[in-house]
């Protein structure tokens, strides 16, 4: 929900340049990578604050859209907020699995 509503809102409401949902999609890629690859890229409390502050400039660049007028500023910020929000939930999952034999009904 989160990647489709960050490119939703990048593709219709701040700039429609073509191909500019491929950004989205691979930080969305990039994160899911990291986390699973090695568990040393995720580390929870970090993360957490990352995400209070990322899921705050998402909320106010929602509400105040004169704070994000220009796609020099919306841009960055919305695909930041998408890699951190992404980073944690991917990062969160990855500590849930289960051990190898019981994998599969985890997924």
């Amino acid at each position: 929900m989160l990647l489709l509503s960050i490119t939703n809102k990048l593709l219709e409401d701040v700039a429609p340049v073509p191909l500019l949902w491929v950004l989205p999609l691979a930080l969305y890629l990039v994160t899911f990578a990291l986390t699973f690859s090695r568990r040393i890229y995720y580390w929870r409390g970090v993360s957490v604050r990352f995400l209070a502050v990322a899921l705050g400039s998402l909320g106010y660049a929602i509400y105040e859209p004169m704070y994000t007028e220009s796609v020099q500023v919306s841009v960055p910020v919305f695909c930041i907020a998408l890699f951190l929000c992404c980073w944690f939930c991917h990062g969160e999952l990855a500590l849930r699995r289960p051990p190898p034999p019981y994998i599969t009904t985890f997924y």
